[in-house]
């Protein structure tokens, strides 16, 4: 994120938008992998977890299998 912009609340809109999404389509839990914002998301009820539950749920994503494969870390959010 541009410096100038960080802790604007322009980060904290956009996920509350892809959640707004993802319930309006009978979502009921999201899974993320992030190498970068690991101390931000549990501010917005991310939790980690273990990669293999996101695999069992989410299957072999870009992200999971080859993007983050050894540096990610995986996290969830019921909605």
């Amino acid at each position: 994120m541009v410096p100038e912009h960080r802790g604007s609340g322009l980060g904290r809109d956009i996920v509350a938008a892809a959640e707004g999404l993802a319930r309006d389509d009978g979502i009921s839990e999201l899974y993320l992998v992030t190498e970068t914002a690991i101390d931000w998301f549990p501010r917005l009820g991310y939790e980690t977890v273990e990669r293999t539950d996101a695999e069992a749920a989410v299957g072999a994503s870009i992200e999971l299998t080859t993007v983050c494969r050894n540096t990610g870390v995986t996290m969830r959010r019921s909605l």
